[in-house]
């Protein structure tokens, strides 16, 4: 047996608690960032695309009534569905849960919550048992329409939400059809996100350069300065930021007062709720995205590669666009993709500045969800943004070349 030398320290191994202690520590790195997209990324979406297909409200509310209506076969109600869908309805209502339900059902057919409310209110103060019937407090329930709109909404699942996104509906024989022209709603809004997106990032890119171009060619000091005014809009609220366009681009607005004083015009200009406007501030707001990324790609470029191209015989025109351009891609994709999944999801300025016309896809998103409360058509057209949103930026590194996706080393 080992003897134990005083003033030597022991060693031992340590027991299952400090193990499994000392396996949590080391995982903690990698833990943390995970739970982080879960929480932030992962679950969200998901319950999104829950939302998108779920339709059990009336299943939820009216079990008994929306199995009976799963075997209804269309033509007058049966004598056993009369008496359970105007039981249901009458409990429904004295709970309080049957808005949600006609909510759900008037999506399908106009009118349908209004007879719902008066019909649970007939039956709420129905005394005799045997008068709980859905005829016999509303004549209108005699029309199958009714009925046949909440068969639509038994669910549990649906694929309403999504097909109604691109602007397709299911005809009364269950096949599919495409809206007419005139009412492609999701579809127009759609085009009209993705095109001002895309004109913004454009706009945003050129300026961009050309502010980056210049905050790396003056003297530290002045680009410190530079850098400073671009940083300071990342300090104030976006609600702000608009507002102040607001003030400044309307009618009597410090623009047009201006020009009008330095006698330049002499009506005032429309400078607000249109897309001139709507360009202009969301331009403002996303500068910074761009001009950051180009600027920090820029600093790695040492300018002897330039110097160098110039002395070899390549006039300056030349040497940027064949040495110095090709090397700052990198930040310039960077910065346009930012800006464009940014723009993609405006809804504070487009429904300040812009008119009824330049309405982008986030504003059918808060409609749908708070004004309409219809949660599923909301989910399902966020899905359509995201979708499409990540066509467009796979679309785009597709045709780029892998050297302007990769960040650039300094001295290459």
């Amino acid at each position: 047996m080992s003897e134990i030398v005083a003033g030597q320290p022991h060693h031992t191994r340590p027991g299952w608690v400090g193990t499994a202690v000392q396996r949590l520590l080391s995982a903690l790195p990698v833990t943390i960032p995970l739970l982080f997209i879960a929480l932030f990324f992962i679950i969200p979406l998901g319950m999104i695309l829950v939302y998108s297909i779920s339709d059990s409200e009336l299943s939820r509310v009216m079990p008994r009534t929306a199995a009976l209506l799963e075997t209804w076969d269309g033509g007058p109600p049966s004598d056993e569905l009369d008496r359970v869908a105007a039981t249901e309805i009458r409990t429904a209502f004295k709970e309080r849960d049957l808005a949600r339900v006609a909510t759900r059902v008037n999506r399908d057919a106009p009118g349908t919550y209004s007879l719902l409310m008066r019909t649970g209110r007939a039956l709420a103060t129905a005394r005799d048992e045997n008068s709980i019937r859905l005829t016999s407090a509303d004549p209108r329930w005699s029309d199958p329409k009714y009925l046949q709109a909440m068969k639509s909404a038994v669910g549990p699942l649906t694929s309403r939400y999504l097909l109604a996104t691109v602007d397709v509906r299911r005809s009364e024989d269950g096949t599919l059809v495409i809206a007419p022209v005139g009412e492609r709603l999701y579809l127009t809004f759609l085009v009209r996100t993705l095109w001002i997106s895309i004109a913004v990032t454009v706009i945003c890119t050129v300026l961009g350069y050309i502010l980056a171009y210049s905050m790396n060619r003056v003297n530290p000091r002045c680009a410190s300065v530079m850098l400073f005014l671009v940083l300071v809009p990342f300090w104030i609220s976006l609600l702000v930021r608009t507002s102040a366009w607001v003030l400044m681009l309307r009618q009597d607005g410090i623009i047009n007062q201006t020009l009008q004083k330095l006698a330049i015009i002499t009506e005032p200009l429309a400078l607000i709720y249109n897309r001139f406007g709507l360009y202009v501030a969301m331009v403002h707001i996303l500068l910074p995205f761009v001009v950051l990324p180009i600027f920090n790609t820029m600093k790695t470029i040492p300018r002897s590669q330039t110097q160098a191209a110039e002395t070899l015989g390549a006039r300056p025109i030349a040497a940027f666009l064949q040495v110095y351009l090709p090397q700052t891609m990198p930040g310039v994709v960077s910065g346009m993709l930012l800006t464009f999944i940014l723009a993609t999801g405006f809804y504070v300025t487009p429904a300040l500045i812009g008119g009824s016309g330049d309405q982008m896809l986030s504003h059918l998103v808060q409609q749908s969800a708070f004004t309409e409360a219809n949660w599923g058509m909301a989910s399902s057209t966020a899905i359509l943004l995201l979708l499409a949103v990540i066509a467009v930026v796979l679309g785009f590194r597709l045709i780029m070349p892998k050297s302007w996706l990769a960040p650039i080393s300094r001295g290459q």
